[in-house]
């Protein structure tokens, strides 16, 4: 009988320590825009790619890319759980006062900025080669907005440079990469898929620690096609 006893407390003690690991798990899922309400009432529709990795835990999610890294468009912090709805409040990239808010019954995230509009998502398989989120607040050489192609840095960037200068090099980056071909690794952005261009990168949401990018060693720039975003 007493064998019996301890033998079931055990099995009590490993369940309850398997419970917490997962409560506490990380997380990392890729969702596709679908549709937006927009804060007069009016649903837009949405086709096309635009997707967010999104990492979280049981106290706080961030914008993420394929290797569980912050790509630098907030932190926010778990404020509400309730069966499988979680909600997180924080900055993220639409604005310093959003929600981001699971239903993980339906795979459904929806994301309100300050303005109550509320974008739509679904937990969906990433397209192939999709290593990063589609909104990215810009590095330090540009403002917070989507990343373009006219956004791409050259090669030979440099921090201190001019806008003019930018400017002009950008445009002579792009009359001398014409025929090339658009590299499928940072999908012609240049920036680094695992850091988003900041060379450095927090790979862990609860610490400050950031570290230095090992995928292109601190540069910010895609290791593939070195900042251009196009390959020969």
């Amino acid at each position: 009988m007493m064998k019996r006893l301890a033998l079931f407390s055990t099995i009590i003690f490993l369940l309850i320590g398997i419970s917490v690991n997962l409560s506490a798990a990380q997380r990392n899922d890729y969702y596709r825009l679908i549709k937006i309400r927009h804060s007069n009432g009016r649903m837009e529709q949405v086709s096309g790619n635009s997707g967010q990795y999104v990492c979280r835990d049981d106290k706080s999610c961030y914008d993420s890319n394929i290797y569980n890294g912050n790509v630098g468009n907030g932190i926010m912090m778990l404020v509400n759980r309730e069966g499988s709805i979680s909600k997180y409040i924080g900055p993220s990239y639409y604005g310093e006062d959003t929600s981001y808010t699971f239903d993980d019954s339906d795979g459904i995230l929806n994301i309100r900025d300050a303005k109550g509009n509320v974008y739509v998502y679904r937990r969906e398989t990433p397209p192939s080669g999709r290593e990063t989120s589609s909104l990215l607040k810009m590095p330090s050489w540009g403002n917070s907005r989507p990343v373009t192609a006219a956004d791409l840095p050259p090669s030979n960037y440099d921090s201190g440079s001019s806008s003019s200068s930018l400017s002009s090099k950008r445009s002579s980056s792009r009359t001398k990469t014409n025929n090339d071909r658009m590299c499928t690794k940072c999908y012609g952005r240049g920036y680094c898929a695992m850091c988003s261009g900041h060379g450095r990168y927090q790979p862990i949401a609860s610490r400050a620690e950031k570290v230095k990018c090992p995928s292109c060693n601190g540069s910010g720039r895609c290791s593939r096609c070195g900042g251009s975003g196009r390959v020969k």
